[in-house]
């Protein structure tokens, strides 16, 4: 049987037609291989991007946490600060409120005990003399001075010149108030201290005038 035969519209069907079987054209697989390189390509620098994206929303939500409790804290403190505050205050109020009434239930010192005033001697060793010259003067300023309480009064005369004027003369200190109240009750207002005067036993020596 011959191999050569012409042509006819069979055989260019045949042709245009593919192949299907153990003997078809092979596929071209270049996309396939071009979406692998992509995909390992992409993949870590999404997974990279998307952890930047979860480590800064971490750290926006950690600075947010953290700017909250500062917040917080500080207004705790500052709560606990005004109420340190109101309570020293109390304190101090209620500390100087307790010295008002502590200092207004103390009773004011008493004052200093006036020490009695000096007394005179109605004992003393009195002697009047009369320098005067005028008969039972001095008897008469005697009863003058008994009559006031005296006990140990004596009269007699003086002749001397001295003093000019009437006097009372006491020995020492503690006859000043003795001898300042003989002076008042017989009107004589010099009174002098000079024990070169008053000899014992007398303590004062009246001189009239």
């Amino acid at each position: 049987m011959a191999d050569n035969y012409p042509e006819d519209e069979f055989d260019l069907l045949a042709q245009e037609r593919e192949s299907h079987g153990a003997h078809r054209v092979p596929r071209n697989n270049h996309g396939w291989w071009i979406a692998l390189i992509a995909i390992l390509v992409f993949a870590p620098l999404i997974g990279i991007g998307a952890g930047q994206l979860y480590a800064s929303t971490r750290t926006s939500s950690s600075e947010t946490a953290s700017s909250s409790t500062t917040e917080s804290s500080t207004k705790e403190t500052d709560k606990d600060s005004k109420s340190e505050d109101a309570t020293k205050d109390s304190k101090d109020s209620s500390s100087s409120s307790t010295a008002d009434a502590n200092a207004q239930q103390q009773p004011a010192p008493a004052a200093p005990a006036t020490p009695p005033a000096p007394t005179p001697s109605m004992d003393a060793k009195v002697q009047v003399l009369n320098g005067k010259g005028t008969r039972g003067y001095a008897a008469q300023k005697t009863k003058v001075l008994t009559d006031g309480g005296y006990t140990s009064v004596v009269a007699d005369n003086y002749t001397k010149s001295a003093p000019k004027a009437a006097t009372v003369y006491f020995a020492d200190d503690t006859m000043e108030v003795t001898a300042r109240d003989i002076a008042a009750k017989l009107g004589i207002s010099q009174v002098l201290k000079a024990p070169d005067v008053v000899k014992t036993p007398n303590q004062i020596v009246v001189i009239l005038r």
